[in-house]
């Protein structure tokens, strides 16, 4: 769900051990050589662990790094900035799964040689020096922090309520109405930092976190004052064409045309819907948002199916077949259309033949909803899933009653 920490996707990440790669590294802090270029080092010492191993993620890889007399060494190659994960796993002090906070923490690593000191005990607490960049997210998340403080009990409260969302969801759904007010300055803080720091790496990805939850003219100007630096990134590119197709398929356009093979290897083109509404749900079968709008939405297309309402689930399953076929089955939702995004294999990124249906769209970030009308027009779209919204009852109502 998009209102969640922006980073917290990565911790999840680790939560779920998801490593292709494992290298043990030695940890013996004197050994140290000049820094090669294109190389981070990180000269550590560690608090409450004398002598063990930590566990660094970056790139989708798992470095192992030994612990001798409380200093270690951390060294690797590195294009730009990039994003590492520190997580403890030792004999004695085992990473609390539950919570990927309380066993990691994120680091913003730069082309230079910096320290970090390691509390395993309070791994949030660890302090990295010498990355500009890493400043600054440290500084933003302290100032989010400090707003989120008072609602600490209400989020103590939501996060039991998940435990059993199916008998709380009406609960979940007000408080998520009774903290609009909270998500709202949240937003606008995050803004204030994107357009106060436009040389920041960090106001890149809160710019690209955010892109498809504020006003497209209003992403669409601060990315133009971002840095160059920033703007020609790899990340800056592809923020760039996202914000492009943000304000092609923004409110009040017609829908990009498309034509896929559905499910049942049927072609389907988005031309033939036309004359009635249209409900593209771009969703995954690994999404839990994504599933939990389904029963909802299952009961407005059993409203409005007879009036000529159609859904389209668009999903993020290109790579997981069988998981996507299961999940159609288990949601019960086979009696409205779908297709898979389409996204293109390695190699095929530039292949004016392969439509990715989620860039078709602007699509930042699931479950996505788009509302084309009878005309194929964009008249609503909208991130992540709110229990207690009906802005689709409402529009189709509005729209068949017309």
């Amino acid at each position: 769900m998009k209102k969640n920490n922006y980073k917290y996707s990565l911790l999840i990440l680790v939560s779920g051990l998801f490593i292709l790669t494992s290298v043990m590294l030695n940890g013996c802090a004197e050994k140290k050589e000049k820094l090669k270029e294109d190389h981070f080092r990180i000269i550590g010492k560690t608090i409450g662990i004398e002598n063990g191993k930590l566990i660094f993620y970056r790139n989708f890889k798992q470095d192992t790094v030994i612990v001798t007399n409380s200093k270690f060494q951390y060294e690797a190659s590195i294009e730009g900035i990039n994003t590492v994960i520190i997580a403890v796993e030792t004999d004695t002090i085992k990473g609390d799964f539950t919570d990927p906070t309380k066993f990691s923490k994120i680091l913003y690593v730069q082309p230079k040689e910096m320290s970090l000191t390691v509390d395993v005990k309070n791994i949030q607490e660890s302090k990295l020096i010498g990355s500009n960049v890493h400043d600054d997210f440290e500084n933003l998340n302290q100032k989010l922090a400090q707003a989120k403080e008072p609602f600490k009990p209400v989020f103590d409260e939501l996060e039991e309520l998940y435990k059993d969302y199916k008998s709380n969801e009406e609960a979940i759904g007000k408080i998520y109405k009774s903290l609009e007010s909270f998500y709202q300055k949240e937003k606008e803080a995050k803004f204030n930092f994107i357009k106060a720091n436009p040389e920041s790496f960090i106001s890149l990805e809160l710019l690209d976190d955010l892109k498809g939850d504020v006003d497209i003219n209003e992403a669409s100007e601060a990315y133009k004052n971002l840095s160059d630096g920033n703007k020609n990134s790899e990340l800056g590119k592809s923020l760039g064409d996202n914000i492009k197709a943000l304000k092609r398929t923004a409110v009040g356009n017609i829908g990009p045309h498309f034509k896929s093979n559905d499910v049942d290897g049927n072609l389907l083109d988005l031309a033939q819907f036309k004359g009635n509404y249209v409900l593209l749900d771009f969703w995954g079968s690994w999404c839990a948002p994504c599933r939990q709008s389904h029963p909802h939405l299952l009961e407005v297309y059993s409203k409005y199916k007879s009036k000529g309402f159609e859904i389209i689930g668009v999903s993020d399953d290109d790579t997981r077949i069988e998981a996507w076929k299961k999940a159609i089955e288990e949601d019960k939702i086979g009696v409205w259309k779908h297709v898979l995004r389409g996204k293109p294999k390695a190699g095929e990124e530039n292949d004016a033949n392969k439509i990715d249906l989620v860039k078709l769209y602007g699509v930042s970030g699931f479950p996505t909803k788009i509302l084309l009308d009878a005309e194929g027009k964009i008249v609503h779209r909208s991130v992540g899933y709110d229990p207690s919204s009906t802005w689709l009852e409402d529009k189709l109502e509005e729209g068949y009653t017309e």
